[in-house]
């Protein structure tokens, strides 16, 4: 009776283990590095009336909401006040390492993030950019070919109060996403300026006004205060078209 006893407890004793270690899982809350950067993205089809020399931008913080198959979802936020991260971009310099994050790994359904930009006078010398007064987090520099042919100087400023919002995939462009503890991962936002653009028709580019002084001296702004209607549709391409692959 007693040895009866003595294997029931035993018996009862493995089960318990066996169930709290299948309720922890693979450890859900193991930290993992992803690493995180900016890519010009300059892959076809590239439009003729488009050329693009560079993209610039200051990022003031970061949020990232993820949702795992198997434990809590993750939320945080980078430190407030703290600058993470700037790029400057050009079709010789494609890429830049911004900063990095520890994620808990898992088996993610999905994977969202939000920029918050601030002001780039307060990083960048402006010296080779057209003077502007607005406060703006993220510039694209480049020219547009008019059906006349006349070649212009292109400017799209992002306000630093607009969010950059964007959704992470696989390699493969799909989810979920696995972190597994013990790999290091790169989460790389591509942004291709051709894709973005291409959302406004060219008549709605025709018809844009332009900034200057002279014939010589025109150029093209879309920003929230300069050719609204175009940053709106912008606006909707960059949601849309942005982003980070998980490598």
């Amino acid at each position: 009776m007693f040895e009866f006893k003595k294997d029931k407890i035993f018996s009862l004793c493995v089960i318990l283990l066996l169930l709290l270690k299948s309720s922890c899982g693979p450890d859900e809350n193991e930290p993992v590095r992803v690493n995180f950067e900016v890519k010009l993205e300059v892959g076809s089809p590239m439009p003729a009336h488009f050329t693009f020399t560079r993209i610039v931008g200051s990022i003031r913080s970061i949020r990232f909401v993820g949702t795992r198959q198997a434990g809590n979802d993750v939320v945080f936020n980078t430190r407030p006040g703290q600058t993470v991260g700037n790029f400057d971009l050009n079709p010789t310099l494609l890429n830049t390492p911004i900063t990095w994050f520890d994620i808990p790994e898992g088996i993610y359904n999905s994977m969202r993030w939000e920029i918050q930009t601030q002001e780039l006078e307060t990083v960048f010398d402006f010296d080779d950019f057209i003077s502007m007064d607005d406060e703006f987090g993220l510039l694209i520099e480049g020219t547009y070919t008019r059906l006349d042919a006349t070649r212009i100087r292109l400017i799209i400023a992002l306000h630093e109060d607009d969010l950059v919002k964007f959704e992470s995939v696989n390699v493969q462009g799909q989810l979920p996403i696995t972190l597994v503890t013990g790999t290091t991962y790169t989460a790389v936002l591509q942004i291709n300026p051709f894709s973005i653009l291409g959302a406004i028709p060219r008549t709605l580019l025709e018809q844009a006004d332009l900034q200057g002084d002279d014939d010589d001296n025109y150029f093209l702004v879309i920003s929230s205060d300069v050719n609204p209607e175009r940053y709106n549709l912008l606006l909707l391409s960059l949601s849309r078209n942005l982003r980070a692959f998980i490598r």
